[in-house]
């Protein structure tokens, strides 16, 4: 069993070195307009599913609903007020309330 793990990561680290290997070989190309926008929203949708994950637990077995408003609050104090330190401590005011009610 733990033959054929090695074998899958040793696959993908060659896939990877190619990958990275054939930018170069392939010339300096500019990506087209519609893939620079995809690219450039990538990194939060990426960090927004580890996000979830991690809330939801295995099989969504550890969701905590308090939790998840906790986050959205956040989310939202950030997108409208900016800054740092009102969405961390509106996400507790929110998540302690939920707890507590």
């Amino acid at each position: 069993m733990t033959e054929g793990i090695w074998i899958g990561v040793a696959g993908i680290a060659v896939v990877a070195v190619l990958m990275k290997v054939a930018g170069p070989l392939l010339g300096p190309h500019e990506l087209p307009e519609p893939a620079v926008r995809v690219v450039a929203h990538l990194a939060p949708a990426l960090l927004t599913g580890l996000v979830v994950a991690d809330l939801a637990g295995r099989r969504w077995s550890a969701f905590d609903p308090a939790l998840a408003a906790g986050i959205a609050a956040a989310g939202l104090l950030r997108w409208r007020l900016g800054g740092i330190v009102v969405p961390v401590l509106g996400a507790v005011a929110v998540t302690a309330g939920l707890r507590l009610g």
